[in-house]
Order: C-alpha cells, then structure tokens, then sequence
C-alpha cells in the first residue's frame, strides 16, 4: 500500500511489492547467503528427490531386515533384542574406544593374535586350560622354592662341606676312571639283560655255582698236599655218583652250546 500526493493510498501492484521486498537490507543480506550456500542447498535437494524415488525400496528393505531381525532373535526374544541395544551400542562404544589405545594397537602389529589363532596353538590352550588346577599347583610350589631359594643354597653348600670334611682323601683320579669306564659297564650291562643273565633262575644257578667254587677252593686250600692225580685216578672217580652228576651237567651244557654255535 503507497501513499499518494494527496494523501490518498494507493494498492501497490504484486510487482511492485515484490520490487519493495528486494530493496529491504534484509532480504538482500539472506539473498547473498542462500547464492553463498546454491551448492549444498542444490546437493540436498537431488538427494531428497533420489530418497524420495526410491522410498518404496528402502521402505521394503527396513521392512525385510525387521523380519529378518525377529527370525534370528524368536518372537518372544525381539523385546528384550531391542531392550537391550542401548547397552550393546555403549558396549560397542567402549570396545571401539579401547581397540584406539596405543597398547591395544601396539597388541594387534605384534602379530600375537595371529599366532594364538594357529591350530596347534589351539589345541595346546585347550590342553592347557583342561590341566589348569594342575599348572596352579605346580606353580605355587614353584614359587615357593624359589622363595626358599637361599635356604636350600645354603643348605647345600654346608653338605657339601661336610662332605668334604668326612671324606678329604677321595682320589679324583680313580673317580674319573670310574665314570670314564660307566659307558661301557652299561652296554655290557645291557647285553647280559637282553642274554637273560639277569633272570632270577639263571642268577640263582649263577649263585649257586659260585658258592660251590668258593667252598671248594677253601675246602682244597686247607686239605693237605697230595700226589699228582692219573688218568686211573680220574675213571676212578667218575664212578663216584655226584661227580656223575656233575659231568652229565658239563656234557648237558656242552651240547646246547655246541647246538647254538651249529645254528650260527
């Protein structure tokens, strides 16, 4: 509405109201920003005609992941799914945060997690994780001998004083002899057991036999000196029943001996 010369008032035609609204300061200072911000205002506005166009797709696909969410989570389990996402997002939150730690990064180029993912590192955790009330003990009494470390030291080291005082004339000479000689008592050793010299009935015949070769050389020793022994002296003596025995046991070995070395 204008005033006229005479005092009238005169209706302003919309163009001139329109020219009256582009002369305000105001409108020109919101002009020049919205030309300043042309570029976003035209990005928005594609972006709502492209949702807009395809509303009914991105309408189905949240549709079709409800669905999907409810199949996983059971129909009475989608309440409490949905209770709990608060806590599972501040849960994701706090694990994110804490993956951002140097320590946790310096945890993730060590290559560590790649090596406890191994099969065999499996399986060894595993078998581990099964002994593990064992693990504790041992290492409990592990801990504990450590602890008392300097009381066994100590201990030690006054036996080995008192060792020495009980035996300072040992012969370090004759003791390298003797562990020089160890390797070859047990092979020897060794091949007596596979030869079955160490079975009880031959260690008793062995027994035996060296008990009566002991008697005897004491019996000969205290008899008194007697003449040379003949050839009638010998066939003599075969008549004798125990020496009988005696030479039937010779001959008896004689033959099994004789046969193994036929077989070799």
């Amino acid at each position: 509405m204008a005033i006229g010369v005479d005092g009238s008032t005169a209706v302003l035609t919309p163009q001139e109201r329109l020219q009256e609204r582009l002369a305000d300061p105001n409108t020109v200072d919101a002009l020049h920003r919205l030309l300043d911000r042309l570029d976003v205002i035209v990005f928005t506005a594609e972006a709502l005609e492209g949702f807009l166009r395809r509303a009914e797709v991105v309408a189905d696909s949240v549709a079709q992941g409800v669905a999907d969410l409810r199949k996983i989570s059971g129909e009475e389990g989608g309440a409490e799914m949905v209770g709990n996402l608060p806590r599972m997002m501040r849960a994701g939150g706090e694990l994110a945060e804490r993956f951002e730690r140097p320590e946790m990064r310096r945890l993730l180029d060590s290559g560590l997690l790649e090596s406890l993912a191994e099969p065999n590192t499996l399986t060894a955790l595993k078998a581990l994780l099964g002994k593990l009330e064992l693990v504790s003990f041992l290492l409990d009494g592990l801990d504990g001998f450590l602890s008392r470390s300097d009381t066994w030291i100590e201990s030690v080291a006054a036996g080995v004083a008192d060792l020495k005082q009980a035996a300072p004339e040992i012969d370090g000479e004759k003791i390298r002899k003797v562990v020089a000689t160890l390797p070859s008592l047990v092979d020897a050793g060794t091949v007596l057991s596979e030869a079955g010299m160490f079975d009880p009935k031959t260690v008793q015949v062995l027994a035996d036999v060296g008990r009566t070769v002991a008697a005897s050389h004491d019996e000969i020793r205290q008899a008194p000196p007697q003449r040379a022994i003949g050839v009638f002296d010998l066939l003599r003596a075969l008549r004798d029943p125990e020496i009988q025995s005696s030479v039937r046991l010779a001959l008896y070995v004689a033959k099994r001996y004789g046969r193994g070395l036929g077989g070799s």
